[in-house]
């Protein structure tokens, strides 16, 4: 068979697939995002795309009313009055399909379709793969380029378990994007899903769950465009000088999972990387009136982190 061929029967399987997958698209405060995140899923063939539009979110609600109008036999729109948060969020619409995959796109990304054509064959046919994810290139304003044809990528997937696995997720570099991961359901919901006491890194700390019983993997290929904006999570969380507590918190999670002894060395630098995110946190929190007290919070989670270190 030629390259041609190959790549062609590539896409015809991968395009076959795509029937077990369901996309979910998270919206909050992104109405004018999140027609381009809906479009590149439409370039798709997935059949079942849902639209999870968070605490009453009238204008993103508008945009996605709009697109199920559109394609009504491929969208559906789940509208949550209250505020469940990013995690809370997708959580609530997993459990709106039934199909055994699903791929999440942030509402302000936009999917690069082909690493679809890259990814989905191997997670669909390894049954101990919990999720496959790729990198995501960032940007500001929509960067003009061309999207061109992958060619077969299956040979480049890296499946990882028990220490490598770990070893990768506390690395996290290179770093995996939240869009446009492809999730086997079941799996996701053994863990629990996202953890919804997170403030931040829902998407990361996952792994560190499905690692303790399933295999991961990463392909080497983008598979999304990470818009880089004000109003995006980590833009929010950053702005409330939380983001510390987002490392944090994925780091005991690594510290609780993973095999301590062969991970020791990593998590202390990790954990001195804590500390120091804390000091940060706290010198910034002292310069605000009134913000006293989350200056000692930082403080306290900074010594709590640097005891750590000691004790490892």
């Amino acid at each position: 068979m030629t390259m041609p061929e190959e790549l062609t029967a590539l896409a015809l399987q991968a395009e076959a697939m795509q029937r077990e997958v369901a996309a979910i698209i998270p919206a909050y405060r992104c109405a004018q995002y999140l027609g381009a995140a809906v479009d590149s899923l439409l370039d798709t063939s997935i059949e079942e795309i849902l639209i999870a539009v968070d605490g009453g979110d009238r204008e993103s609600l508008r945009v996605a009313e709009d697109y199920r109008e559109r394609a009504p036999g491929r969208i559906r729109v789940i509208a949550q009055r209250e505020r469940f948060g990013a995690a809370g969020n997708v959580n609530r619409a997993v459990r709106q399909t039934d199909r055994p995959f699903f791929l999440k796109l942030d509402g302000d990304d936009i999917l690069l379709p082909d690493f679809v054509t890259a990814a989905l064959p191997k997670i669909c046919n390894t049954p101990e793969l919990a999720l496959v994810s790729g990198y995501g290139l960032r940007f500001t304003n929509l960067p003009s380029m061309t999207v061109r044809f992958l060619p077969d990528y299956t040979d480049e997937i890296t499946v990882l378990q028990g220490t490598d696995a770990y070893r990768f997720i506390i690395e996290w570099s290179p770093n995996p994007s939240s869009s446009g991961t492809i999730y086997r359901r079941d799996a996701f919901l053994e863990v629990g899903g996202y953890d919804e006491q997170l403030v931040w890194g829902e998407d990361w700390e996952i792994w560190l769950r499905l690692a303790k019983r399933w295999s991961v993997a990463y392909v080497p290929v983008p598979a999304s465009l990470y818009r880089i904006h004000g109003e995006s999570t980590t833009a929010t969380v950053t702005s409330q000088n939380r983001l510390s507590d987002g490392y944090d918190a994925v780091f005991r999670q690594a510290l609780r999972l993973s095999p301590r002894r062969e991970m020791r060395l990593l998590l202390r630098r990790k954990f001195i990387k804590v500390a120091r995110a804390h000091l940060g946190a706290a010198r910034r929190s002292a310069l605000k009136s009134g913000s006293r007290s989350e200056s000692v919070r930082h403080i306290g989670r900074a010594l709590k982190a640097g005891w750590t270190v000691v004790a490892l």
